[in-house]
């Protein structure tokens, strides 16, 4: 039934459809056409409604590869649309600041139904197991969001523009400024070279940083979405 959920949700075809891409940079080793053609084909081990329900299901087996096609590979999938879940996300995290967890817990299931790759779903809801009691599911989805925060973590070091971390979520910023313990003083946008950045200055470990979010494929796919919408 889940797999069917995706497919209904993504309506995933069986080969990658022809477009134009953000960037020619690689994110890892793959740039977004091979992402896009890897996620795309049925028989090649890394069709996009496998390893995303494989993620979703907490498969313990999945490779690093998999993880890095899952989480970048649902940004160029049509279910992409991290600005209309805004609302829903600042619903959750209201929701569990105001110690309504059994609430939250709902809200925040009900998005990892929709993002399995989204960190903050994935966070909250751990969190709201463990306020509720739900002791076995606050230690599965703490699991997923760290999984999806290695693969956001690895992708640069945050210190410049080029070694940027890449996001497909904004709420992935909050996530790891939290995690981390970064005291956020500033926060920017600026453009470079056709790439979108986030840019914030925080207190870390006793010292003054700049730390650099990509969220190049936020800003055009993201905002496809809503322009779909609106049609």
């Amino acid at each position: 039934m889940k797999k069917l959920l995706f497919l209904v949700l993504f309506g995933i075809s069986s080969s990658a459809v022809s477009q134009q891409y953000p960037f020619k940079e690689k994110i890892y080793n793959y740039t977004l056409q091979e992402i896009d053609i890897l996620i795309n084909n049925e028989t090649g081990g890394f069709y996009f409604d496998d390893i995303l329900n494989k993620f979703y299901e907490g498969d313990s087996i999945m490779t690093k590869k998999e993880l890095i096609l899952t989480y970048y590979g649902f940004a160029i999938m049509p279910g992409y649309k991290p600005y209309i879940w805004l609302e829903l996300e600042n619903k959750i995290i209201q929701s569990n600041d105001n110690r309504k967890f059994k609430f939250a817990k709902t809200l925040s299931d009900s998005l990892v139904g929709m993002i399995p790759v989204s960190t903050m779903a994935n966070e909250e809801l751990s969190y709201s197991c463990g306020r509720t009691g739900d002791s076995i599911g606050a230690v599965f989805y703490k699991k997923q969001y760290q999984q999806l925060l290695g693969v956001i973590l690895n992708s640069g070091d945050g210190k410049s523009k080029e070694t940027a971390y890449k996001i497909i979520g904004m709420k992935d910023i909050s996530v790891i400024t939290q995690v981390k313990k970064m005291q956020v003083t500033k926060q920017k946008r600026v453009k470079s070279k056709g790439h979108v950045y986030e840019v914030l200055t925080v207190f870390y470990q006793f010292r003054k940083e700049k730390i650099y979010f990509d969220i190049t494929l936020i800003q055009t796919y993201g905002l496809k979405a809503i322009q779909k919408k609106k049609k």
